[in-house]
């Protein structure tokens, strides 16, 4: 189900504009997953800080590099 774009400022605390296209409505996705999306996040942005309680996050970059923390790991990919 097609769903129009969401666009943020500053999401969770980070700088810049990111885009949130989801791929999948609530019904389609079922009651385990919480979002399936292409998430783009303009150059010189970033998503801020945010904890996961009983689920997580899996990237796909499809262009560019990025930098990431989790609670014990740094790294760029």
């Amino acid at each position: 189900m097609k769903q129009p774009i969401e666009h943020y400022e500053n999401r969770a605390g980070g700088k810049g504009t990111m885009h949130i296209e989801r791929l999948l409505s609530p019904e389609e996705m079922g009651p385990h997953v919480k979002m399936y999306a292409r998430v783009t996040i303009d150059v010189g942005s970033s998503l801020g800080y945010h904890a996961h309680h009983g689920d997580s996050e899996t990237y796909l970059l499809l262009e560019g590099s990025a930098r990431y923390q989790t609670m014990a790991l740094y790294g760029t990919i």
